[in-house]
């Protein structure tokens, strides 16, 4: 059969969202972690038990627009478990966006449930930071580097 296209980078971002609100909802929210070389919002879920299911965007300053003024990336997993899942590195691997959120959802699900007790520990003892896509130009342009030809894997902060 014809393989399934990806999701664009809005449609990846309302599926973090609907998942913080769904099956993620009262131990998760999303956050703007920065933008991209075209400025592209970058976000990622935070997963954990001392997050709160709410959604926060930031602006160019870093404040989040929902008014807790909050910088980007202030999350609350200090003191706890830290686990980073972070995809879509080069805009041509793709398949990283799928498998980042696909986990967030088996872990709140699991953890909801009371069926899986490794996703329920994860939840109360460990915060993961869920970052499906740090290349959405290069995964627009489905090129290797980002829109300035930079491959981030060879030149990660």
């Amino acid at each position: 059969g014809a393989a399934m296209p990806y999701a664009s980078n809005d449609e990846l971002y309302a599926s973090l969202d609907a998942l913080a609100r769904g099956a993620c909802a009262g131990v998760s929210r999303v956050a703007s972690i920065g933008a991209s070389a075209k400025g592209v919002d970058v976000r990622a879920l935070e997963v954990g038990s001392t997050s709160s299911s709410t959604t926060a965007r930031g602006d160019d300053d870093g404040n989040a627009v929902d008014g807790r003024n909050e910088p980007y990336a202030s999350f609350s997993g200090a003191g706890r478990l830290r686990f980073g899942f972070v995809a879509n590195m080069h805009g041509d691997e793709p398949s990283g966006r799928v498998i980042t959120v696909e986990v967030a959802r088996r872990v709140c699900e699991g953890a909801k449930t009371g069926g899986d007790a490794l996703a329920k520990r994860l939840i109360d003892e460990a915060t993961l930071y869920i970052i499906p896509t740090v290349n959405p130009d290069g995964f627009t342009m489905h090129a290797r580097g980002n829109s300035r030809g930079v491959d981030l894997n060879r030149n990660f902060p």
